[in-house]
């Protein structure tokens, strides 16, 4: 089963399969408990205050409810409908209430005027963690980027954690297999498309049967903007944002290098009257 003419594999995979992903953010959970920690230490060390936090592309929750549990208020966003209903969920089995932790349903391109129209402004930071951004490609990535600036408010800290370019070219794999679930399989055919930095993979789902036959459920060709650290650097700056620093990854301390799977950028919107 392939993906419709036309449709963007964002809204085949989240709206019309979310259930063939879903395996893969709850085994994730615990990394996530993990991951929301190094958010917190980065922005602490960056000066931020607990406030008002946005998380993009937000899946189940795994760092929005984190983050709750903290002390930040968050606001979590995500395109698939199944992911929001296990996020909200999950956060009422925490004892988590809407003061806390909210959760809204909506295409990330249009990310800010569905949080105007139900009146979530002044945010002091936006996360965009699990390389979620780029999968629309680099002049969408930008169009997002000046428009979060009318949700934030002044100084409001920006952090992208994204794949690492350098990494993708040093240790390229064609072909991997994964394990999604007990019965899940995932087969993905990679390719590099030198022109754009873009990521060109096909991916395919099976289902293991019984008798161990696999059961083809998804063919589904995905494709995501892979940047450099200066890259990423130039495209938030030209989007309006100024930059502020950069790591290895969320957990550790460290500089960016070709070894790094991942990098993390902060930048911060700049002050009334500045840059």
């Amino acid at each position: 089963m392939s993906s419709r003419e036309g449709e963007h594999w964002t809204v085949t995979l989240y709206e019309r399969y979310p259930d063939l992903y879903l395996p893969i953010l709850e085994a994730r959970k615990e990394a996530g408990a993990v991951e929301a920690e190094g958010v917190s230490r980065i922005l602490s060390a960056a000066g931020g205050k607990k406030g008002k936090v946005l998380d993009l592309a937000c899946g189940i929750g795994r760092h929005s409810i984190p983050l709750a549990k903290m002390g930040y208020e968050v606001v979590g966003y995500d395109l698939s409908s199944l992911f929001i209903d296990r996020a909200r969920s999950w956060a009422r089995s925490q004892g988590l209430d809407g003061a806390k932790v909210r959760f809204y349903e909506g295409d990330v391109r249009r990310v800010a005027d569905k949080l105007l129209e139900n009146k979530e402004g002044g945010f002091d930071v936006v996360i965009s963690l699990f390389s979620s951004l780029g999968a629309y490609g680099e002049a969408e990535d930008a169009s997002l980027l000046r428009d979060l600036l009318r949700v934030c408010s002044p100084g409001c800290l920006l952090l992208i954690e994204t794949l690492n370019r350098d990494f993708v070219m040093k240790r390229f794999q064609p072909y991997n297999i994964q394990v999604v679930s007990q019965n899940l399989r995932l087969i993905d055919l990679a390719k590099f498309n030198f022109e754009d930095s873009t990521l060109e993979d096909e991916w395919r789902f099976y289902t293991e049967t019984p008798d161990s036959t696999l059961k083809p459920e998804l063919v589904l060709k995905i494709s995501g903007r892979v940047y450099t650290l200066q890259e990423l650097k130039e495209l938030v700056a030209g989007a309006g944002w100024s930059y502020v620093g950069s790591r290895g990854n969320l957990v550790a301390p460290g500089p960016v290098s070709a070894d790094s799977p991942t990098f993390v950028l902060l930048a911060k919107k700049p002050l009334e009257g500045g840059p």
